[in-house]
């Protein structure tokens, strides 16, 4: 029980009772509790512990997001109260305690402004629940003056946290912002290394106006124009005629968002009337929307490509022209040649015939017959696919009419 005999002091007697109160940075704390309510209160406090830091959670939880778990932060609000417990029973509440206290709760990321007020609210109604009202009312102005305390310390730690992480999150955009514009030079360094350095010849051309806005040296040197005449040049000025329909079908393609790119292979027109041969790869730039702004064109000079493919073709056509010549002369070699001499050969043999009268003999120059005509039809055949179709071939039978090329005598049918 609260000892009775402990009264408020009076007005005259308020500034020593006062002084007493906050020396060595205590606070005042309402009226004394003598030792034996102290050890009643040690005791009953510390049993509704963790229903109290349950209720203390649930308080408290919906004020902005706690990057901790649930289980995690009831732990550490159960550490708390432990501390709030033996503040509120010591023989005056410690000021720098209690902040102490705030500054932890603000640690746990509870820095939104109504956690304070929630707190005193869940301490007031579950810490002091069912305590006679005598002791309750001995621990109200305590536990008031320790949450005051308590609004300080979290208020500093919070605007230190606050101020921190603002701090952080200033450095880091000062870090990113350095780090685009970094990468924004470098990507300029390397377009600016490529466009001005490279071997093809590279362009920007306004979607709209059709019209260069960005020519690099290649390209100047490989339509013969200075650097400068590139700017506001129509495409359409550097194209050959036969070639600008397809290249306009495939650029209207390209503006109307049907394709994304091409490659072409054109005649472009340089500035002297001459004409080279280009392999042409567009890429369309968007915006952010993605309406089409800019195409890059990149062009290759394939001008000695295509000599040297027309070269070749008309060398493959004189190489198949000669080809065949040689295929007619040769079939008409065969032919008139072999051909002929084999089958006089054979009606040698047939007139030969009409002298032998051995059977064998007979038999060997049949034999002979034979082998002679299919000498004959292979080199028939040989003639044939050497590109002279001829009739069926005319292979020698007997009694037939033929002249031979080795005695050159008709033979009578």
């Amino acid at each position: 029980m609260i000892n009775d005999d402990v009264t408020e002091p009076q007005a005259n007697d308020r500034a020593p009772f006062l002084a007493r109160s906050f020396a060595c940075g205590s606070c005042f704390d309402g009226p004394m509790m003598n030792v034996h309510d102290r050890e009643r209160l040690r005791s009953i406090l510390p049993e509704r512990r963790d229903a109290v830091a349950d209720r203390w959670y649930d308080a408290i939880a919906g004020a902005g997001f706690v990057p901790i778990s649930a289980d995690t932060a009831r732990r550490r609000l159960g550490g708390l109260l432990d501390r709030v417990i033996a503040l509120l029973l010591d023989e005056s509440v410690d000021c720098t305690e209690a902040r102490a206290l705030g500054a932890a709760l603000a640690e746990m990321r509870y820095i939104h402004v109504k956690v304070v007020g929630r707190t005193l609210d869940a301490l007031a109604t579950y810490l002091l629940a069912e305590l006679p009202a005598a002791q309750a009312l001995a621990l109200y102005p305590r536990l008031v003056t320790l949450c005051g305390e308590l609004a300080i310390g979290h208020a500093t730690q919070a605007r230190a946290i606050l101020l921190a992480e603002q701090e952080e999150l200033r450095a880091a955009g000062e870090i990113a912002r350095q780090r685009a514009e970094d990468d924004l030079w470098a990507s300029e360094a390397r377009f600016r290394a490529i466009f001005e350095d490279a071997a093809v010849g590279i362009t920007l051309v306004d979607m709209a106006e059709r019209r260069a806005v960005l020519g690099n040296p290649a390209l100047a040197r490989m339509l013969g124009y200075e650097r400068e005449e590139l700017y506001n040049l129509l495409f359409s000025a550097v194209t050959h005629p036969d070639d600008e329909p397809a290249s306009m079908t495939l650029y209207r393609e390209l503006a109307d968002g049907r394709r994304d790119h091409y490659q072409l292979e054109k005649r472009y027109l340089r500035k002297d009337r001459g004409v080279i041969w280009g392999r042409l790869t567009v890429s369309l730039v968007r915006d952010p929307c993605g309406g089409a702004v800019f195409s890059i064109g990149m062009i290759e000079d394939i001008t000695a490509r295509k000599l040297a493919e027309t070269e070749l073709a008309e060398a493959h056509r004189q190489l198949l022209d000669n080809r065949d010549e040689s295929r007619l002369h040769l079939a008409r070699e065969l032919h008139d040649g072999p051909v002929q001499d084999l089958h006089g050969a054979a009606l040698h043999l047939e007139l030969l015939k009409a002298y032998v009268r051995d059977p064998a003999g007979l038999e060997q120059v049949a034999v002979a017959q034979e082998v002679l005509r299919q000498a004959a039809d292979t080199v028939h055949a040989a003639a044939t696919s050497c590109g002279r179709r001829r009739s069926p071939r005319s292979a020698w039978r007997p009694n037939s009419a033929r002249t031979s090329r080795a005695s050159g005598r008709r033979i009578p049918r």
